[in-house]
């Protein structure tokens, strides 16, 4: 009697065969994503769902002292060198990669601040608000400084600079800032930083920041035990990325 042999392959193919196929999101960004050298110029960026094997991957990034947020993007974000990313839009790509996997519904544990109750929130991502660049962006801005009445320029950080963003103090500053009062000699910048008073320091992190382009991550919260309301924002820690 002939048994017919089944291939590995054919196995794989068997077990798998009511498995979706594999489906490619277009990232809409808050840059538009044209400041970026595409690695296919008549792609757009796409973004796809987490598998078994990127969580491995990414859990073992950690061990290895590695970033296992750029890890994930590396690994599911196409079309695209994270590298260039400015840090507005690298934010709108994680919670692309949340909608791709787990879909746009978002559940987790709020304790409320007045009275301790422990509340489920549920949230869709596609409400949070997103605010685009202007047409006229150019990855730069311009900061009033109010104490000393100079204007000065800033530029946006990209994925690249991420370390630097981790202590932007005087140390760091400088490398964001491109003029101040029309002087660009980096020396002459991070002397002016160190003696700037507080209030222009401020100025010039929260426009570095960018927190005015990007997806907003806020949400407003009411207690259902006491009616307390209260702003949060949404946990975007490695947890963010497994279904709850």
């Amino acid at each position: 009697m002939n048994i017919e042999k089944i291939s590995k392959e054919d196995e794989i193919s068997r077990i798998l065969e009511n498995m979706p196929a594999e489906m490619e999101m277009v990232a809409d960004l808050p840059s538009g994503g044209r400041f970026y050298k595409l690695k296919d110029p008549n792609k757009p960026i796409t973004v796809r769902a987490m598998k078994f094997e990127d969580e491995r991957i990414i859990a073992d990034s950690i061990r290895k002292k590695a970033d296992p947020i750029n890890v994930m993007i590396e690994r599911c974000v196409h079309n695209i060198d994270i590298n260039q990313l400015f840090m507005f839009d690298k934010l709108a790509l994680l919670l692309k990669i949340r909608e791709a996997t787990y879909g746009p519904k978002y559940e987790f544990q709020k304790e409320c601040g007045a009275c301790g109750f422990e509340a489920p929130v549920s949230f869709d991502l596609n409400d949070l608000i997103l605010t685009e660049v202007p047409d006229n962006f150019t990855g730069e801005e311009e900061v009033a400084l109010p104490v000393l009445k100079k204007k000065a320029i800033i530029r946006h950080p990209k994925v690249s600079e991420e370390k630097y963003l981790t202590e932007l103090t005087s140390r760091n500053l400088w490398r964001f800032v491109v003029s101040i009062d029309g002087v660009s000699k980096k020396d002459v910048i991070s002397a002016v930083i160190k003696k700037m008073p507080l209030q222009d320091v401020h100025a010039l992190i929260q426009e570095i920041g960018g927190k005015k382009y990007g997806l907003d991550p806020k949400l407003n919260f009411v207690c259902p035990e006491c009616g307390e309301e209260e702003i949060i924002e949404l946990p975007l820690g490695t947890d963010f990325f497994y279904k709850s």
